[in-house]
This record gives C-alpha cells, structure tokens and sequence, in this order.
C-alpha cells in the first residue's frame, strides 16, 4: 500500500518543495502543490504523488528532471563588436 506524504511542518513543505518542484520541468504548470495545500490527506483529491518510499523518504512520482541546456555563443550583428575570444 502507497502511503502519501503531507509534510508535517511549513519548512519540510519548503524543503519538499525546492527538491522537487525547483528542479522539475513541470515546475509553473503542475497543480500538485496547490491540492495538497487546498486538500486533506483523507481526502480522494488530495496528490497521490506526493508519496512515502519505504525508507521513510518523501518522493513526487511526478517529477521530470529539467534538461540541462547549454548556452549558445550568438555571433555578433552585423555592425556589432564581438565580446568573446574565438
């Protein structure tokens, strides 16, 4: 059986919320943690992501990791001084 994860206290919600949701490609278009704020545990609305591992860690198995993207050099405009070694 899945249990679920609220956390127990404004800074663990915090700190749940800056490990996962800080580093997730959903983070801005999920609506995770605004139902666990507006839902209780009981209640069937409530994320079922937002669950206990058997170790006792707290996971969101909704998460996607964010693809790293590398900044690209823009060759100047023309009339422009480029500001980087070539």
């Amino acid at each position: 059986m899945t249990q679920l994860y609220r956390p127990p206290t404004g800074t663990a919600g915090d700190i749940f919320i800056a490990r996962w949701c800080g580093n997730c490609a959903r983070n801005g278009r999920c609506d995770i943690p605004l139902r666990t704020l507006a839902y209780g545990i009981d209640d069937p609305k409530y994320p079922q992501e937002w669950q206990l591992c058997d170790d006792g860690r707290p996971i969101c198995t909704a998460f996607k990791a964010r693809r790293e993207r590398k900044p690209r050099a823009r060759k100047p405009a023309k009339g422009q001084l480029a500001l980087w070694n070539s």
